[in-house]
């Protein structure tokens, strides 16, 4: 489908935010679209992962904890039931672990927000070999029931970000990614340690 020339773009004031990516947090700017001010939000859903003023991604990972654990307890008759254990991780990894990894590539990841990874992982073993919190069972053994060495949802994690990192790096995608990968912003450093995450 071709446009015409002289086809002209509308754009709805009401349905159009604006969010100032900053690490301090709080900054303003005005943008203005026919006399009427664009409201500026705190964090906006895009294509189903959450962006916030900081640029850090825990909420976006606690949310997908939440739908990853609805779609556990969607599939509850099954991980629970009387299936082989082999079927039940095959029907974790595709139908919750999915869910909890959607966006993973953009995600910058620290010591707390792999501690809750993790604890989701081991939250699902516990559900799927019915072990309540009373039984004060530890990590590890809880892993060798499962037939796993160590976690595993970290680790796909982190294959995912390094896949889409090396497919930038070859050229596989377009120039704007690997420009947005390895691109440096002009102007001068803030003084003092980079920001912990």
């Amino acid at each position: 489908m071709k446009l015409a020339k002289n086809t002209e773009w509308k754009l709805n004031v009401k349905k159009t935010k604006k969010i100032v990516i900053s690490k301090s947090g709080g900054t303003q700017c005005k943008i203005m679209i026919n006399g009427i001010p664009l409201e500026q939000v705190l964090q906006y859903k895009y294509l189903g992962s959450w962006i916030t003023e900081d640029g850090k991604c825990e909420i976006d990972v606690k949310a997908r904890i939440d739908m990853a654990k609805d779609a556990f307890w969607k599939h509850k008759e099954l991980l629970q039931g009387k299936i082989n254990l082999r079927i039940k991780k095959r029907i974790l990894q595709c139908y919750v672990f999915l869910v909890m990894k959607y966006g993973c590539e953009s995600w910058t990841l620290n010591k707390d927000l792999t501690r809750r990874i993790n604890a989701f992982e081991m939250w699902c073993y516990r559900r799927i070999l019915k072990i309540k919190w009373t039984e004060l069972i530890p990590n590890n053994a809880v892993l060798k029931r499962m037939k796993v060495d160590n976690p595993l949802l970290y680790s796909n994690i982190i294959k995912q970000k390094l896949n889409i990192a090396g497919h930038i790096l070859r050229g596989s995608s377009d120039q704007s990614a690997l420009l947005i990968l390895e691109g440096k912003l002009n102007g001068i450093n803030k003084q003092g340690h980079p920001r912990r995450m």
